[in-house]
This record gives C-alpha cells, sequence and structure tokens, in this order.
C-alpha cells in the first residue's frame, strides 16, 4: 500500500483508497468486467468489512472474490475475478546484458571545477 491506495491494477485493474473508495479502474480488467467503476466505494470483502488488509489478503487466497458495493444510494454485491492472485510488476535483469538501470539509478557526481 502506498501513499494511502491500494494499487491492485495487477491483478484487479483497480486502485482503492483506505476508506474503499475506487479512484481508478483499467479498462477490460476484472474490476471494470464486474461493472466497478472510479466513484463506487468497496463496503465489504467477502462478507466481512472492508479493509485494505481484507482485500489484499482475499486477492491472495480466492480466484473469484465476493464484494459489496456502494454507488450513491446503491448497495449492490459483485464477484470479482482473481484471475492470477496479487501481481506487482519488478525488473528482473537479463542474464548477459548490462543492467542499465543500475547507470540510470545511480547518483550523479557533482561536476568538478
Amino acid at each position: 500500500m502506498e501513499s494511502g491506495h491500494v494499487d491492485l491494477t495487477h491483478s484487479l485493474g483497480v486502485t482503492v483508497s483506505e476508506d474503499g473508495d475506487v479512484s481508478d479502474v483499467l479498462w477490460e480488467g476484472p474490476a471494470f468486467d464486474a461493472a466497478l467503476t472510479i466513484g463506487t466505494t468497496i463496503i465489504g470483502v467477502e462478507g466481512r468489512r472492508f479493509t485494505p488488509a481484507a482485500l489484499l489478503r482475499a486477492v491472495a487466497q480466492h480466484d473469484r472474490i465476493a464484494l459489496t458495493v456502494r454507488r450513491g444510494d446503491t448497495i449492490r454485491d459483485v464477484q470479482v475475478v482473481v484471475p492470477a492472485g496479487a501481481r506487482f510488476p519488478h525488473l528482473e535483469p537479463i542474464a548477459g546484458l548490462i543492467p542499465r538501470i543500475d547507470a540510470i539509478l545511480a547518483q550523479r557526481r557533482p561536476a568538478t571545477a
């Protein structure tokens, strides 16, 4: 969880605030397919009150999760497919190639006079 948001873009296709407010939905992702939209609030996960930890745990443990969501005055239950569990992108070095990312991220040396 970073800056008060749970970023599940690469697993559910959604970003959610600590309060359950959906702030981003990936086009044609699992959350999009379940008709979740920006402005929806997740109020329950697998029959329990929403918490970021409960959402992360459900994504890691299930291939389909039940969410209770609120949009305006409407409360409904939705099923969201979790195609591959919790997924987070990361970089992996390619054997035999120079790891250029190290040079890009290295601290620059101050210019000498």
